[in-house]
């Protein structure tokens, strides 16, 4: 897993009303709500002769203004509607379109910048929201760039319009309670021109201009904690919403939840900590039997009484990241069917083998589709980061 530091962030929510009245003219009069600079603008150490540097201000909430560079001969209007096809989601809400921009000029890209509130107890990672938008704005999605500066995250999609294709760079940005999203679009027949441009433009220029004091979404997560074998305490941090389940009896520590906000998802997630004498081995084999005992500890303290069989739907995987600080790690996907009558449920295990305890996780939720769906996977991989960013730092603390 890739691990990353963020700068501290505003620990205020989000005022919408702010967002959508506060873009202050910093421009000539009548000019758009954009300060710009010349063209010329370099980026990331390359000379772009075709950018100009933007800066947006958010009046009574600075934690968001930014600076970034954006191709120039835009005309930049300011919009300020309502973008409410991901409000099902749940994962975020007072979504407004703040600019577009165009060009009468042919082969040059449109952008749009958007605003929008993020729900603690329904947050979802960046390329979650991404790959979201790109579910209503794109046909089909490209490629993933799951981090770069700022600790972003980009989206490339594709959608036709008339039947031509127009290729389409989803980049999300959070900062505390709040994500900014800059969309681009630019016709296939410009695209292999323009596509790194606008990388490097609008992926490597993001600068929050103004410091902060602390992040918003972390205050508002519950602080856990489990002891492991070696006496030692691993913390952790979990959204609210997520209520504790006692654990039937494990011979090792177990720590698990469900998800109270989403009651027709019937999702829980374990946390393990199995002692490396109890397991006799950390081979491979010895780690999927692992995955699958601590999976049906989940469903046996979850639903107790609920009868299944499994079906292996992806085969292990390592987890990025993770093969720094331990001996090995696989993650293991799997569907579960149910005896007689009753939904299909997915379910992920991860282990990994570290000094002195094997720490794993695993997870369990009833097939959804739909938008409201895929707001509750979202938020699931979510969660799953934050125990999985937990582990990784536990690890990293028995190197020292």
């Amino acid at each position: 897993m890739k691990t990353r530091t963020r700068q501290r962030y505003d620990m205020r929510r989000l005022a919408l009303a702010a967002l959508l009245t506060g873009l202050l003219l910093a421009a000539a009069p009548g000019a758009p709500a954009l300060a710009q600079a010349a063209s010329g603008t370099a980026a990331a150490g390359k000379d772009v002769v075709d950018a100009t540097e933007l800066t947006i201000e958010v009046q009574d909430e600075r934690s968001l203004d930014f600076r970034i560079l954006v191709p120039s001969d835009l005309t930049w209007v300011r919009t300020q509607a309502e973008e409410n096809r991901f409000d099902e989601s749940g994962t975020v809400r007072d979504m407004r379109q703040l600019f577009v921009a165009e060009s009468d000029k042919p082969g040059l890209p449109t952008l749009a910048v958007y605003a929008a509130e993020i729900p603690p107890e329904r947050a979802a990672l960046e390329i979650g929201y991404g790959m979201l938008f790109a579910s209503v704005w794109a046909n089909r999605v490209d490629s993933v760039d799951r981090l770069f500066d700022e600790g972003g995250a980009g989206i490339m999609a594709s959608r036709e319009v008339n039947g031509q294709t127009k290729r389409m760079m989803i980049n999300v940005w959070r900062r505390g309670l709040a994500i900014v999203v800059v969309r681009a679009e630019i016709d296939d027949a410009h695209a292999a021109v323009w596509i790194p441009r606008l990388e490097e433009m609008l992926q490597k220029s993001m600068v929050f201009v103004n410091e902060t004091l602390g992040d918003a979404l972390e205050a508002s997560m519950e602080r856990h904690e489990m002891t492991l074998p070696s006496g030692q305490v691993m913390p952790f941090l979990m959204p609210p919403g997520w209520k504790p389940v006692k654990p039937v009896k494990a011979g090792f520590p177990a720590v698990m939840f469900e998800d109270s906000t989403y009651p027709e998802g019937e999702r829980a997630v374990g946390v393990f900590a199995v002692p490396t004498s109890v397991m006799q081995e950390t081979s491979p084999e010895a780690v999927d039997q692992a995955v699958v005992d601590t999976s049906d500890l989940l469903l046996r303290s979850f639903k107790p009484g609920l009868k299944y069989q499994r079906e292996r739907v992806e085969m292990p995987y390592t987890a990025p990241g993770f093969q720094d600080v331990a001996a090995l790690n696989a993650f293991f996907e799997e569907r579960l069917m149910p005896d007689g009558e009753g939904p299909e449920r997915d379910a992920l295990g991860f282990f990994a083998a570290l000094p002195g305890s094997i720490l794993g996780l695993s997870t369990t939720s009833v097939q959804q589709t739909g938008m409201r769906g895929m707001g509750a996977r979202m938020h699931e991989h979510f969660v799953r980061e934050q125990l999985m960013t937990a582990m990784h730092a536990y690890g990293k603390s028995q190197q020292r």
